[in-house]
């Protein structure tokens, strides 16, 4: 096969249907050496391309045992990037891009020889040297397979003139890449056209659709705007016309939306000299919230508040182990089990007291999703939908995803959706937040420095991208390649989820499917921070969600910054307390409560901390990620776990 040659056009404008307006779109490869075919001897490299592997120091291609250059290609010659020995290899190329513009990122891959692991596309954005917002990973293959193209579409980020784009292989196996191109394929909008929500709730008083100056296009200001809300017949609800000047805000209120689950539209149009210079649309819709979600973002099931506490890769002999570690809801990928099979699954997981998120993608056409939802729709064990995994890493079409949301709304009335996107995403939550009723993070670590950190960050940017009007989840890391979560860790993760206003937890994962302690298989009850899992279910976990979800309690006493984050609350009863360490170091702090005279300390949970009354005030010493929940009562709860408060 010949390599087709690349043909540089020019730059051409486009009017983008129904979401953008007029903008410059690029058909150049920008990527340089793509087919590799331009090697250089004297190094045995192909420029402009960059090696590396996370032992590999010196970045030269002489002697990387990782990254070479082989003529097995899918035409000439190629890059094969093979790895035995977990250090996820790498080539990278800098690439200059233009903000908020859309570029398709292609390349043919061939993938053998694996017993692990992934290939996939590693994204940064920079303007020049400084990094902007966290990387993006776009997973291309997750098994063995022949020569085949795979494409993945990305929005370079406001302020960013670099893209630094890895070909990049995570795990065990060996494979080889060609024809590697990035081509724009919209370029920035004029304006930026935005809804705070595309599935508003009934119970919700306003919309806002914005309209925001693109620096790049000066001339929109002093523009003549007009914006029209539409129903599906075209007909005008509300109309506002504007000179536009640097930001424009279009309010509405949800009860225009009479009908539910009927498609309206907001139309914009910008005028100057009598040219059109800007316009485009955004469909929005109401809902009523399902059954299962209150409009204070709890859950309820038969009249009965639920925290659902998640667990990721479950088999039915996990069960028993996942209700002992407080696990309520699991993952059910029904995939191609037939309706006696995924109905006799639900029936085991009832009898179990758990409840099913049923994934509803993974290759199921919309056919398939809809027999789904209607066998299901009924079902005690159903819990909600899963809409995706990682929708924004994964390429997903949001397009697909809003059909399935409105698809399952339509049959069921009762279940929620569930998305759970990257932290690598996180600059674009907001985005994704606006196709489900639950919107999720998981906050991976991927080791221990970030560990104090990364769930309450993330939690927190999830809240705030979904404006505080939906429930927000965290999905919590307790198992990786190269960290083991303690007990404490992970007892501290889940706490700063909650301090950071999480409205559920879970873990990844239940049941180690990928190997990840050196290609041994180790599940949840096989490691040793399970009794601390199991702990925190049992005695901590009711009252962390009356304290911090159901907020059923006074607070007497709050601090969520610096290194140690506590919370009391009066119960009647007496003063219950959680205070953690947010560092890996030592740490005391002294919390102004009343404790006088002969009150009763008790420490909840198996392990005593260190916890005192030093003049009137409560004195608590935390070893490095150590949490401590403790009551302040004139009665000992426990005597174990209790000392007398003297004068």
């Amino acid at each position: 096969m010949i390599k087709k040659t690349i043909i540089i056009m020019f730059c051409v404008l486009l009017i983008m249907g129904v979401s953008t307006i007029r903008s410059t779109s690029e058909t150049a490869n920008l990527i340089k050496n793509g087919d590799f075919e331009n090697v250089s001897h004297a190094i045995g490299g192909v420029f402009p391309w960059i090696p590396a592997g996370n032992s590999f120091i010196s970045q030269s291609w002489i002697g990387n045992k990782y990254v070479s250059i082989v003529n097995q290609g899918y035409s000439g010659n190629c890059i094969k990037i093979a790895n035995r020995n977990d250090d996820n290899p790498w080539v990278m190329q800098k690439i200059p891009v233009v903000e908020d513009a859309v570029y398709e990122i292609s390349t043919y891959l061939k993938v053998t020889n694996r017993t692990s692991g992934y290939a996939y596309f590693k994204i940064e954005f920079y303007d020049g040297t400084k990094k902007l917002g966290d990387s993006q990973a776009f997973v291309l293959s997750r098994g063995m397979h022949d020569w085949y193209k795979i494409s993945k579409t990305v929005t370079a980020l406001k302020g960013a003139n670099l893209m630094h784009l890895y070909l990049r292989l995570m795990g065990n196996s060996e494979s080889y890449w060609d024809n590697v191109s990035c081509v724009m394929t919209m370029g920035p909008a004029a304006v930026i056209a935005e809804t705070d929500n595309i599935l508003y709730y009934s119970d919700w008083e306003k919309g806002v659709f914005t309209l925001t100056e693109n620096k790049n296009y000066p001339q929109i200001k002093g523009s003549s705007c007009t914006v029209s809300m539409k129903d599906k017949n075209g007909t005008p609800i509300k109309t506002e016309r504007v000179i536009f000047k640097n930001h424009y805000t279009f309010e509405f209120d949800v009860s225009m939306l009479k009908n539910i689950g009927e498609t309206y539209t907001i139309e914009y149009v910008c005028k100057k000299d009598n040219e059109n210079v800007a316009e485009g649309s955004k469909t929005v819709y109401r809902y009523n919230r399902p059954l299962y979600v209150k409009d204070d973002n709890t859950f309820e099931i038969n009249g009965k508040k639920f925290f659902p506490v998640m667990g990721y890769h479950v088999q039915p002999s996990d069960y028993d182990y996942c209700v002992e570690a407080g696990i309520n809801v699991i993952q059910y990928f029904p995939r191609s089990d037939n309706d006696s099979k995924i109905l006799s699954r639900l029936d085991e997981m009832r009898k179990r007291g758990l409840l099913a998120f049923v994934a509803l993608y993974g290759g199921l056409t919309a056919e398939r999703k809809e027999h789904i939802v209607n066998l299901l729709k009924k079902h005690p064990a159903v819990f909600g939908y899963m809409l995706y995994d990682e929708p924004l890493i994964n390429g997903a079409d949001m397009n697909a995803i809003e059909k399935t949301y409105r698809m399952i709304r339509k049959k069921d009335t009762i279940h929620p959706t569930y998305i759970v996107e990257a932290q690598t995403a996180s600059s674009r939550y907001s985005e994704v937040a606006k196709y489900t009723d639950i919107f999720t993070v998981d906050p991976y670590p991927f080791g221990r420095s970030k560990a104090m950190d990364n769930p309450a960050k993330h939690v927190a940017l999830a809240k705030k991208a979904t404006y505080n009007k939906k429930p927000v989840m965290c999905i919590n890391e307790i198992m990786t390649k190269k960290w083991r979560p303690t007990a404490n860790e992970i007892r501290n993760m889940n706490y700063q989820a909650l301090f950071a206003g999480a409205d559920g937890i879970g873990y990844y994962d239940v049941r180690d499917v990928y190997g990840y302690n050196n290609g041994q298989y180790e599940h949840m009850w096989q490691r040793e921070s399970y009794k601390g899992i199991v702990s925190f279910a049992k005695n901590e976990m009711s009252m962390a969600y009356e304290v911090f979800v159901l907020q059923k309690h006074k607070t007497v006493a709050s601090k969520i910054e610096g290194d140690v984050w506590y919370k009391c609350v009066d119960t009647n009863a007496g003063i219950y307390c959680v205070a953690i360490n947010k560092t890996f170091a030592i740490q005391k702090t002294k919390i102004n409560l009343p404790v006088g005279a002969n009150k009763y300390i008790c420490v909840n949970g198996t392990e005593p901390k260190n916890v005192s009354r030093e003049e009137n005030r409560v004195s608590v010493a935390l070893n490095g990620t150590e949490a401590v929940a403790f009551t302040v009562s004139t009665k000992p709860q426990n005597a174990s776990s209790c000392h007398k408060s003297m004068p």
